[in-house]
Protein backbone atom coordinates (compact mmCIF):
# COMPACT_ATOMS: atom_id res chain seq x y z
CA UNK A 1 0.00 0.00 0.00
CA UNK A 2 1.28 3.54 -0.99
CA UNK A 3 2.24 5.72 1.86
CA UNK A 4 0.10 8.75 0.54
CA UNK A 5 -2.94 6.38 0.53
CA UNK A 6 -2.17 4.60 3.68
CA UNK A 7 -1.70 8.36 5.49
CA UNK A 8 -4.84 9.53 3.73
CA UNK A 9 -6.84 6.51 4.95
CA UNK A 10 -4.87 7.29 8.89
CA UNK A 11 -6.57 11.04 8.51
CA UNK A 12 -9.90 10.48 6.85
CA UNK A 13 -10.89 7.34 7.53
CA UNK A 14 -12.20 8.78 11.69
CA UNK A 15 -14.77 10.94 9.95
CA UNK A 16 -15.37 9.08 6.99
CA UNK A 17 -18.98 8.27 4.85
CA UNK A 18 -20.09 4.91 3.29
CA UNK A 19 -19.35 6.81 -0.38
CA UNK A 20 -15.73 7.52 0.37
CA UNK A 21 -14.76 4.22 2.18
CA UNK A 22 -16.71 2.32 -0.49
CA UNK A 23 -14.15 4.28 -3.57
CA UNK A 24 -11.10 3.66 -0.95
CA UNK A 25 -12.44 -0.01 -0.89
CA UNK A 26 -11.93 -0.16 -4.81
CA UNK A 27 -8.56 1.11 -4.77
CA UNK A 28 -7.22 -1.34 -2.56
CA UNK A 29 -9.34 -4.15 -4.53
CA UNK A 30 -7.76 -2.90 -7.59
CA UNK A 31 -4.46 -3.10 -6.38
CA UNK A 32 -4.86 -6.10 -4.43
CA UNK A 33 -3.09 -4.53 -1.41
CA UNK A 34 -2.20 -6.35 1.70
CA UNK A 35 -4.86 -5.22 3.86
CA UNK A 36 -3.54 -6.31 7.01
CA UNK A 37 -1.54 -3.19 7.15
CA UNK A 38 -4.66 -1.62 8.14
CA UNK A 39 -4.39 -3.64 11.75
CA UNK A 40 -2.56 -0.82 13.48
CA UNK A 41 -5.46 1.28 12.72
CA UNK A 42 -7.87 -1.21 14.47
CA UNK A 43 -5.15 -0.84 17.29
CA UNK A 44 -5.76 3.06 17.59
CA UNK A 45 -8.74 5.13 19.54
CA UNK A 46 -12.35 4.39 19.11
CA UNK A 47 -13.38 5.99 15.77
CA UNK A 48 -10.24 4.84 13.79
CA UNK A 49 -10.67 1.67 15.07
CA UNK A 50 -14.65 1.14 14.13
CA UNK A 51 -14.32 2.62 10.93
CA UNK A 52 -11.68 0.48 10.13
CA UNK A 53 -13.22 -2.48 11.09
CA UNK A 54 -16.32 -1.07 8.92
CA UNK A 55 -14.15 -0.24 6.29
CA UNK A 56 -12.71 -3.97 6.04
CA UNK A 57 -16.28 -5.25 5.53
CA UNK A 58 -16.26 -2.33 2.52
CA UNK A 59 -13.31 -4.27 0.93
CA UNK A 60 -15.08 -7.53 1.60
CA UNK A 61 -18.26 -6.23 -0.38
CA UNK A 62 -15.84 -5.31 -3.46
CA UNK A 63 -13.45 -8.25 -3.21
CA UNK A 64 -15.06 -11.42 -0.44
CA UNK A 65 -11.71 -13.97 -1.73
CA UNK A 66 -9.49 -10.65 -0.77
CA UNK A 67 -11.17 -10.29 2.70
CA UNK A 68 -11.10 -13.88 2.71
CA UNK A 69 -7.53 -14.21 2.32
CA UNK A 70 -6.46 -12.07 5.28
CA UNK A 71 -9.66 -13.19 7.60
CA UNK A 72 -7.45 -15.50 9.61
CA UNK A 73 -4.92 -13.40 10.23
CA UNK A 74 -7.74 -10.51 11.68
CA UNK A 75 -9.34 -13.27 13.17
CA UNK A 76 -5.88 -14.26 15.20
CA UNK A 77 -5.51 -11.07 16.76
CA UNK A 78 -8.99 -9.98 16.81
CA UNK A 79 -8.05 -10.37 21.38
CA UNK A 80 -5.60 -7.26 20.90
CA UNK A 81 -8.36 -4.51 19.61
CA UNK A 82 -9.40 -3.12 22.99
CA UNK A 83 -11.08 -0.09 21.72
CA UNK A 84 -14.33 -1.72 20.57
CA UNK A 85 -15.75 -4.78 20.07
CA UNK A 86 -13.76 -6.27 17.22
CA UNK A 87 -15.34 -9.49 17.24
CA UNK A 88 -18.40 -8.12 16.72
CA UNK A 89 -17.39 -7.67 12.91
CA UNK A 90 -16.54 -11.06 12.09
CA UNK A 91 -19.96 -11.63 12.17
CA UNK A 92 -20.21 -9.58 9.34
CA UNK A 93 -16.55 -10.78 7.99
CA UNK A 94 -18.13 -14.51 7.65
CA UNK A 95 -21.26 -12.89 6.14
CA UNK A 96 -19.61 -11.66 3.18
CA UNK A 97 -17.06 -14.45 2.77
CA UNK A 98 -17.80 -17.51 4.59
CA UNK A 99 -16.83 -19.07 7.48
CA UNK A 100 -13.34 -21.03 7.28
CA UNK A 101 -13.34 -24.30 7.90
CA UNK A 102 -10.90 -24.13 10.71
CA UNK A 103 -12.86 -21.03 12.91
CA UNK A 104 -16.86 -23.20 12.34
CA UNK A 105 -16.67 -24.02 15.77
CA UNK A 106 -15.14 -21.07 16.99
CA UNK A 107 -17.79 -19.18 14.78
CA UNK A 108 -20.87 -21.29 16.46
CA UNK A 109 -19.87 -20.58 19.81
CA UNK A 110 -19.15 -16.40 18.87
CA UNK A 111 -22.91 -16.52 16.74
CA UNK A 112 -24.49 -18.54 19.55
CA UNK A 113 -23.05 -15.93 22.25
CA UNK A 114 -24.67 -13.25 20.30
CA UNK A 115 -27.76 -14.67 19.18
CA UNK A 116 -28.60 -15.40 23.30
CA UNK A 117 -27.37 -12.25 24.70
CA UNK A 118 -29.93 -9.29 25.60
CA UNK A 119 -27.41 -6.64 25.08
CA UNK A 120 -26.14 -8.05 21.54
CA UNK A 121 -28.10 -5.25 19.11
CA UNK A 122 -30.29 -6.71 16.64
CA UNK A 123 -28.20 -6.19 13.64
CA UNK A 124 -25.42 -8.49 14.73
CA UNK A 125 -27.88 -11.09 16.60
CA UNK A 126 -29.69 -11.24 13.15
CA UNK A 127 -26.41 -11.63 11.11
CA UNK A 128 -25.63 -14.51 14.10
CA UNK A 129 -28.73 -16.55 13.36
CA UNK A 130 -28.06 -16.35 9.87
CA UNK A 131 -24.84 -17.45 9.99
CA UNK A 132 -26.09 -20.44 12.38
CA UNK A 133 -28.78 -21.38 9.86
CA UNK A 134 -26.39 -21.71 7.22
CA UNK A 135 -23.79 -24.08 9.60
CA UNK A 136 -26.63 -26.11 10.40
CA UNK A 137 -27.47 -26.73 6.63
CA UNK A 138 -23.55 -28.49 6.86
CA UNK A 139 -24.11 -29.89 10.63
CA UNK A 140 -28.00 -30.54 11.07
CA UNK A 141 -27.44 -31.22 14.54
CA UNK A 142 -27.64 -27.58 15.22
CA UNK A 143 -31.53 -27.31 13.70
CA UNK A 144 -33.04 -28.10 17.04
CA UNK A 145 -30.76 -25.63 18.90
CA UNK A 146 -31.38 -23.06 16.59
CA UNK A 147 -35.10 -23.64 16.49
CA UNK A 148 -35.06 -23.14 20.19
CA UNK A 149 -33.32 -20.17 20.25
CA UNK A 150 -35.30 -18.37 17.87
CA UNK A 151 -38.09 -19.05 19.39
CA UNK A 152 -37.50 -17.65 22.74
CA UNK A 153 -35.53 -15.00 21.29
CA UNK A 154 -38.38 -14.01 18.94
CA UNK A 155 -40.37 -12.94 21.50
CA UNK A 156 -37.55 -10.31 23.39
CA UNK A 157 -36.38 -8.60 20.58
CA UNK A 158 -37.89 -5.76 18.01
CA UNK A 159 -39.98 -7.03 15.11
CA UNK A 160 -37.08 -6.99 12.18
CA UNK A 161 -35.44 -9.93 14.24
CA UNK A 162 -38.92 -11.70 14.67
CA UNK A 163 -39.06 -11.22 11.00
CA UNK A 164 -36.01 -12.53 10.20
CA UNK A 165 -36.19 -15.79 12.99
CA UNK A 166 -39.83 -16.17 11.67
CA UNK A 167 -38.60 -17.17 8.50
CA UNK A 168 -35.44 -18.77 9.34
CA UNK A 169 -37.96 -20.88 11.03
CA UNK A 170 -39.67 -21.56 8.23
CA UNK A 171 -36.98 -22.42 6.47
CA UNK A 172 -35.91 -25.19 9.33
CA UNK A 173 -38.80 -26.67 8.92
CA UNK A 174 -39.23 -27.27 5.29
CA UNK A 175 -35.65 -28.49 5.07
CA UNK A 176 -36.16 -31.19 7.67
Amino acid sequence: MDQQFYQELQLELPTSDTATRFEWAKVIVRKQWDITLLFPFLLDEFKLASRCAWFLSDIGMHDANLLSEYLDFFFKKRKEIETFNFESAFIKYWTICGIPEIHEGEALDIAFGYLTNPKTKVHIKTLSASLVFELSKKYPDLKNELKIILEEEKERNSISFRHRANKLLKQLSSIE
